[in-house]
């Protein structure tokens, strides 16, 4: 697998750059729902996981919040106690915000690297991707700890693969919707969690965290919808100067919701297109966010009729360069002071 188009996508819109994130103090990774910083023992410079979360939107509760004693250990093997060989490499954290779309076909997995070495993987594709795709993907970047998994909805082309890798690798908190599924894909991954003792946390719309000073918020999470592509975790990350937005399998009548209580807010530089590019989108929704970098995961020759035309001809419409990993394969975006650089392989 080699290295394909290389694009730099400068000025990008967003939160301004500067000199880097602040050091964040917080639980790793656990609720504050109290409205006050808890030193976590660990800060940015260790390499470690940082994430400060605001109070929730109801005043949070007792059972809401996540353990307080924080993660095992950080980033990195020495700190996790199961090697201290030091001609093993460690991982390197990215020169600014890196989001890899990788190719698992007609599924999702979103990598997202944060720049002071904390990790999240949204979604897993299908159970075979952990093993084909996903695990060799993090063995090359000696990475043997995901600090958050997010499984954006119970759905076996989203959920399936993150089994494998709850149970191959190191993993901080898994963030859901609270949905389940009677389906052997949910059922190993939840297993999964359970028997390795992992925290849950269920988000809610208008959850807010910090992780390596880049602002997290949930912008969509089983609004009660009853289908499960509808109420799927939505995310919403500023870091490096760019905004990403992450929106599973959301349909047109989520898309419609999330644009009525955002409006303006939408707007964001790269955006994971909703559910494979499906022709069940609101074209508000599209013109809202007016992302200059749309990221579609696709499987070659699918049933779906998936990305629509329709729908990459709006999103070409907004100004948005159309990335597909049916024919791109794995696409990745590196962003550092508001500007974009895209790599793709194939």
């Amino acid at each position: 697998m080699g290295l394909g188009l290389l694009v730099l996508v400068a000025g990008a819109c967003g939160t301004e750059g500067g000199e880097g994130p602040p050091l964040i103090t917080g639980d790793v990774p656990g609720w504050n729902t109290g409205g006050e910083d808890v030193e976590a023992g660990v800060d940015a410079g260790d390499g470690g996981p940082q994430a400060d979360f605001d109070a929730l939107p109801d005043g949070g509760s007792a059972d809401a919040r996540l353990p307080d004693d924080g993660l095992d250990c950080g980033v990195g093997a020495d700190l996790c106690g199961g090697q201290d060989d030091a001609s093993v490499p460690e991982y390197e954290p990215p020169d600014g915000f890196e989001i890899v779309m990788l190719d698992v076909g007609q599924g999702d997995s979103i990598l997202v690297r944060f720049p002071f070495g904390s990790t999240m993987l949204v979604d897993g594709g299908y159970g075979s991707n952990a093993w084909d795709v996903i695990l060799p993907y993090l063995d090359n970047l000696h990475l043997d700890r995901l600090d958050f998994v997010v499984s954006s909805h119970p759905d076996a082309d989203h959920c399936g693969g993150l089994a494998g890798v709850v149970e191959e690798l190191d993993v901080g908190v898994v963030w859901e919707n609270g949905q389940t599924a009677e389906t052997y894909s949910w059922g190993d991954f939840s297993d999964a969690v359970d028997e390795k003792g992992i925290p849950r946390k269920t988000v809610h719309r208008g959850d807010k965290a910090t992780i390596d000073g880049c602002g997290v918020e949930v912008l969509n999470a089983d609004q009660g919808w009853g289908w499960s592509n509808a109420d799927s975790v939505v995310l919403s990350i500023d870091c490096e100067g760019v905004t990403l937005l992450l929106t599973g399998d959301i349909d047109y009548w989520a898309q419609d919701d999330i644009g009525r209580a955002y409006g303006d807010g939408l707007k964001s530089d790269v955006v994971k297109v909703a559910h494979h590019g499906s022709a069940d989108h609101d074209p508000d929704f599209t013109k809202a966010v007016a992302a200059d970098i749309a990221l579609c995961s696709v499987g070659k020759w699918n049933n779906y009729g998936h990305p629509d035309p329709d729908v990459v001809a709006e999103w070409e419409a907004v100004g948005a360069a159309f990335y597909r990993t049916d024919t791109m394969g794995t696409i990745s975006v590196l962003a550092k002071d508001g500007d974009m650089v895209v790599q793709t392989q194939w």
